[in-house]
């Protein structure tokens, strides 16, 4: 869906890169050797924290996905099917003899974009849309037998799409990073019935 919050940020593939890419190599572009294999144009490489994942920021025709590494995902991220608010492979793409995965460009923490926009106050109807992602997000990621609770945090898409990015160990479980998100947008909705009602049903 549509997240009237945040819009698309199509064409953004071809913005400067981020403070301090220069000197963090991020900027460096694949030879065009290694790509006669893939149906993706390479644009820039993207590393922590910019991005979940370092991997390629890559165009797919008018869509930006960004191209992975298997080895730099947890496991669990690799799984598909856990609903549209969780990061996972759109597809696998070779890129010369590496096979990559494809996956959604996360442009930016969604704490980060909740803070931003704490000064103008996010309207009533986005709050509710963004609070249904979030659990949405949560029931998707429930712990099942055995098994412990996922880790990571929140990001937007350049679609608008607030996803869970999985992590290791050492980061948040779900449900302390869902936490965290649910008061930032709580501080930052304008409606007070709203509010009050997410303060309520607080994770």
């Amino acid at each position: 869906g549509r997240y009237p919050g945040f819009p698309p940020i199509r064409g953004s593939c071809h913005q400067q890169a981020p403070r301090g890419a220069e000197t963090a190599g991020m900027t460096s572009t694949p030879k065009s050797d290694d790509l006669l294999d893939s149906a993706y144009r390479v644009v820039r490489r993207l590393t922590p924290p910019e991005v979940p994942y370092a991997g390629l920021l890559a165009r797919d025709g008018e869509d930006a996905v960004v191209l992975v590494d298997p080895a730099h995902m947890p496991n669990a991220s690799r799984q598909r099917s856990r609903g549209t608010h969780v990061l996972e492979p759109l597809d696998v793409a070779l890129l010369g003899s590496e096979r990559k995965l494809v996956l959604p460009w996360c442009v930016e923490p969604l704490t980060r974009v909740l803070a931003q926009r704490h000064p103008e106050g996010i309207e009533d109807g986005e709050a509710v849309t963004i609070a249904i992602s979030l659990h949405r997000g949560l029931m998707s990621l429930r712990p099942e037998r055995d098994a412990g609770e996922a880790t990571g945090s929140w990001w937007i898409t350049d679609t608008g799409r607030p996803v869970f990015a999985q992590a290791g160990d050492d980061a948040n479980p779900i449900g302390e990073a869902t936490r965290v998100v649910w008061r930032t947008l709580a501080e930052a909705v304008t409606g007070a019935d709203v509010r009050a009602c997410l303060l309520r049903h607080a994770i």
